[in-house]
């Protein structure tokens, strides 16, 4: 049954005794005041319906068994986001070949050379003007560490890229590694997976040693003279004698 029915309940209750009380004959036991019956009745159904109202029930008993508050597991803290902004496409390079100095290539020391790669652009992004050739590591050779690239260079097309360097001057096999970037600040180069560096290696070899020269001097011979003057020897004469046979 309802709070709102065991009030209604009461209150018809107290009212049937209030009119029953008026009704007995003098004499009797003095039944309480009504009025005062009425007020307690009206206050009680008050306090029931502001009960009903505020939806409040009455205490129940604890439960035999406490219940098993549930744990939840941390979530694991998020890293932070990065400031590189990562582009919606792919940036990849294909290398073909060495169009100048081959690995190992004999270099005089402080020579000068231009180094050229041949790539394709085996990715989806556009290399624009804003890519550029980084150097990363090992010798630099004279170079530049930024070399912006001169043209566009579009998915499937080849290009050559160009550095300017000079061979140090002291014997050796020097190497030095470069890659490529993009305008996101990524570093991109070859291989599977377009993160590995390309290189350029030289060898400085020693200048040749200096060979002697033998100069030869001509010195003065004493040569003979040949004498030609005559010197003259008597010649017989003939006897007028004629001899004997």
């Amino acid at each position: 049954m309802s709070i709102r029915k065991t009030a209604l309940l009461f209150l018809w209750l107290t009212l049937a005794m209030l009119i029953a009380g008026c009704n007995f004959p003098l004499g009797q036991t003095p039944t309480p005041d009504p009025a005062a019956l009425a007020t307690l009745a009206a206050h009680t159904v008050e306090a029931v319906l502001t009960q009903a109202a505020l939806g409040t029930q009455p205490p129940s008993a604890p439960s035999a068994e406490p219940t098993r508050s549930s744990t939840t597991a941390p979530s694991p803290a998020l890293s932070p986001p990065s400031n590189t902004k990562e582009p919606q496409c792919s940036n990849q390079a294909l290398f073909i070949d060495d169009v100048t100095i081959p690995d190992n290539s004999t270099l005089a020391g402080g020579q000068s050379f231009v180094k050229i790669w041949r790539f394709k652009n085996s990715g989806t992004c556009c290399w624009s003007r804003t890519y550029s050739l980084i150097f990363i590591g090992g010798e630099l050779m004279d170079a530049e560490t930024v070399i912006p690239l001169i043209s566009q260079v579009y998915p499937g097309a080849d290009v050559d890229l160009a550095v300017d360097m000079i061979a140090p001057e002291a014997p050796g096999i020097y190497r030095g590694f470069w890659k490529l970037r993009s305008p996101e600040g990524i570093y991109f180069g070859i291989g599977p997976a377009g993160d590995q560096s390309f290189w350029v290696k030289i060898e400085v070899t020693a200048p040749p040693s200096a060979t002697p020269t033998i100069t030869f001097t001509p010195t003065e011979t004493s040569t003979a003279t040949p004498d030609l003057s005559v010197t003259p020897t008597d010649t017989p004469v003939p006897s007028d004698t004629p001899t004997q046979s």
